[in-house]
């Protein structure tokens, strides 16, 4: 069967308007995943400002209530201690003068503390409304950074439901990684409820732990004359008996060396003058080296400063290496004149090849000495 012309422009036709629905399929799909990426982005952003926010408003809560509660705690202590005061000083005549320099030679009676006690106590009753104010709020900011994250889930099943029936099996595979996603930006959500919970668990702590700190001052400063005097001599005694133990240790480690000694005094005297041949022996050894270094290092100290080095040896080659450091014929010179003549890529040749540049870039000058010997 023959195809006419008009049949073959037909078919021709019908080619081209599938690879145009290919391409706009393709277009299509792409811009999708795109406006769903965009849609991640967004949520992601408003997400991450609501929990700055609730760290913001946690910590100015928690910091202003725990300066509050310790003030409170302060205010009580002070009235019920100056009360106390009063009524023990002031208000039973000379009786109470006779008190009070019984209580500054030994200290306020024990009864006093539980001023320290109800002062702590109502700290934490504080602290607890101040704890409540924090959770509400954070409670709070958690919902509606979750709330956002399911608007955006919403957007992204919205945005699916628009797309032509025919694309979304393959919009599916774009969905379910934006879905993902979404997943993980809700992890960090619950993330960062931990992180609050560990962070003012933290600032709890450490608030209540200044407040027996202030508890324990507070209690220092009734303290009578006897018991400072006692806390003195308690701290005195202690650094005696460290003293003493440091000094123990010291001692037991030389007596042991002693019985070593009294044991065997021969053998001692024996490894004493053994010790002090072999030192004598090595340093008569070594007194020309060592001199003749000094040396070295006096008369070349400035040549050696200008890039000269030493020899290590002063034979013939030493010698003729140094002189020729110093009237500059080393082998960068060398070569830097032989690239002036010769040109880089002729030099490298040579460096390869020719047995007199081998010589100059392995033993330096001095070391045509032996290759002239040698010819």
């Amino acid at each position: 069967m023959v195809c006419t012309i008009q049949e073959k422009n037909q078919f021709d036709k019908i080619g081209e308007n599938q690879q145009t629905t290919k391409s706009d399929d393709e277009r299509h799909l792409s811009e999708f995943a795109a406006k769903l990426e965009w849609i991640y982005n967004d949520t992601q952003a408003k997400v991450k400002t609501r929990l700055d926010r609730i760290d913001t408003e946690v910590n100015q809560i928690f910091d202003s209530g725990a300066e509050q509660a310790k003030q409170e705690f302060e205010n009580h202590v002070d009235s019920q201690m100056s009360a106390y005061k009063f009524n023990r000083y002031i208000s039973l005549g000379p009786a109470g003068l006779l008190l009070w320099a019984k209580d500054k030679l030994l200290g306020l009676p024990e009864e006093v503390n539980k001023f320290y006690e109800e002062g702590r106590t109502l700290f934490i009753k504080k602290m607890d409304n101040v704890i409540d104010n924090v959770a509400k709020v954070t409670e709070k900011g958690l919902l509606e950074a979750k709330a956002l994250i399911s608007q955006g889930r919403v957007q992204v099943q919205q945005e699916f439901g628009a797309l032509p029936e025919n694309l979304q099996k393959s919009g599916q595979d774009a969905v379910n990684k934006i879905q993902s996603k979404f997943d993980t930006l809700r992890k960090s959500v619950d993330d960062k409820r931990d992180q609050l919970i560990d962070s003012l668990a933290k600032k709890y702590a450490d608030n209540l732990q200044k407040v027996d700190d202030r508890i324990n001052q507070m209690k220092e400063e009734n303290k009578g004359l006897v018991d400072k005097a006692k806390d003195a001599l308690e701290g005195i005694i202690n650094t005696i008996i460290e003293l003493k133990n440091m000094l123990l240790g010291v001692f037991s480690r030389a007596a042991a060396a002693i019985d070593k000694i009294i044991k065997d005094p021969i053998g001692f005297l024996r490894n004493l003058v053994n010790g002090i041949k072999q030192g004598l022996e090595k340093f008569i050894a070594n007194i020309g080296a060592h001199l003749q270094k000094g040396l070295v290092d006096w008369l070349f100290g400035t040549l050696s400063k200008a890039g000269i080095t030493m020899p290590k040896s002063f034979d013939f080659k030493g010698i003729l290496d140094l002189v020729l450091q110093v009237l500059g014929l080393t082998y960068p010179n060398i070569r830097k004149r032989a690239v002036g003549i010769l040109g880089e890529k002729t030099v490298k040749t040579l460096e390869t090849a020719a047995e007199i540049f081998k010589i100059l870039i392995t033993q330096g000058p001095a070391g045509i000495w032996e290759y002239i010997k040698e010819k």
